[in-house]
């Protein structure tokens, strides 16, 4: 990762989180949680990298984890300034895992939308992706179309409240030797959350949407 984007991420990590931390290993956490996202965000077709920034990326949530934990329980007046800071990283570690995690073929439950509006938006802007939406499956569910380089990604956000609300949606591509549509992905979406749909890389093919529907649910 060059020095300037490099710049750039650690501009928009420190938009977020916001305070300043002292703790030793907290920085140090911040450092490699900067190198692992920043690394994704350069170079998202490189498939291999980006299961390796996965594998990662758990190593480092436990650590932050343990010491969210810790800072929680503490009577040291430094441990709330590290709690917040924390708090923060986590949400930026959810925001690479919700992404890298379906890219390593793990589903996921969704992220909700202020993470993936306020925090992962902004620093892949930082980093020149770009993203459209690309379908609208009335009345709950819009498809945007991420790139980056070579790689593409599809996601799916509903809009309905998030009040024990999901979607259940189908994905269709084009066939042109038959002339018909054929689904090729469903997945169920929380009200208020993204899901992810599929992506393109250096080792694998992106389908073109064509078509989308949708039937609303409860819980």
């Amino acid at each position: 990762m060059n020095h300037k984007r490099t710049y750039l991420l650690l501009l928009v990590i420190f938009y977020i989180i916001s305070i300043d931390a002292q703790s030793k290993i907290v920085n140090q956490l911040s450092n490699s949680i900067t190198e692992i996202t920043g690394s994704f965000m350069d170079n998202p077709s490189h498939h291999e990298n980006t299961l390796k920034i996965y594998d990662n990326c758990k190593i480092i949530s436990r650590e932050v984890d343990e010491l969210y934990n810790q800072a929680l329980y503490s009577d040291d007046p430094q441990a709330a300034v590290d709690l917040q800071y924390l708090n923060n990283m986590k949400t930026i570690l959810k925001c690479l895992d919700f992404i890298t995690a379906n890219i390593a073929g793990y589903s996921s439950a969704g992220i909700e939308s202020s993470k993936m509006e306020n925090t992962l938006n902004l620093m892949l802007n930082a980093f020149g992706w770009t993203w459209e939406v690309i379908y609208v499956s009335k009345p709950d569910i819009v498809v945007y179309e991420y790139k980056k380089g070579g790689f593409k990604m599809a996601l799916a956000k509903n809009i309905r409240f998030p009040q024990n609300t999901c979607d259940t949606f189908w994905c269709y591509t084009w066939q042109p030797v038959y002339k018909e549509y054929y689904w090729f992905i469903s997945r169920v979406v929380f009200g208020g959350d993204y899901q992810f749909i599929e992506y393109g890389d250096d080792m694998t093919n992106y389908k073109k949407i064509t078509k989308v529907t949708s039937k609303r649910g409860s819980l």
